[in-house]
């Protein structure tokens, strides 16, 4: 009997130490690779969502930039606006307009929502400092103002600026 219980208890450590072997095998050759995947998977998810927050954040703020956007152009063509934004410029940075002129309505596509006017502007100032103030002010306007092409002119007593400038309209 004693034999049998001995045979027994080998018998069973020897179960025990080849479930522990099985175990070990497995979980080097099964378990282990899984987990490393899952580790894996769970930072390119992280990555992903990162990424996800900031397209979601650029689409907002690309949302706000277009409302901005779409305050600045009118629904209409309205140049005495445009005029009386030129003239306001000028005042507040104490430059004379010499001349305005309109160079015309540019359609480069019938079915465009948004339509631009161009205009020649001559500008004078006794200093370069308020000739620089007028640009900020038309580019600060609450109209959508982009300047083509500009020139200026420093002489010693007074400083002449050319520009071209677009402004925008839609026709809804």
């Amino acid at each position: 009997m004693a034999k049998r219980k001995r045979i027994n208890t080998v018998i069973w450590l020897g179960l025990i130490v080849s479930a522990l072997v099985f175990y070990g095998i497995c979980f080097i050759t099964v378990i282990h690779p899984l987990e490393d995947q899952l580790h894996s998977t769970e930072q390119q998810v992280t990555m992903f969502e990162t990424r996800y927050d900031a397209l979601v954040s650029q689409t907002e703020d690309i949302d706000e930039d277009l409302s901005y956007v779409a305050l600045q152009i009118p629904n209409r063509k309205s140049p005495d606006n445009v005029l009386s934004t030129f003239h306001t410029a000028a005042s507040n940075a104490n430059v004379v307009i010499e001349s305005i002129s309109s160079i015309g309505e540019v359609m480069e596509e019938e079915s465009a929502q948004v339509r631009n006017t161009s205009y020649s502007i001559e500008v004078s100032g006794d200093k370069l400092i308020n000739v620089n103030l007028f640009l900020g002010s038309l580019l600060e306007s609450e109209r959508l103002i982009t300047i083509d092409s500009i020139s200026v002119n420093q002489r010693e007593d007074s400083v002449s600026l050319s520009l071209t400038v677009t402004t925008y309209f839609s026709e809804r």
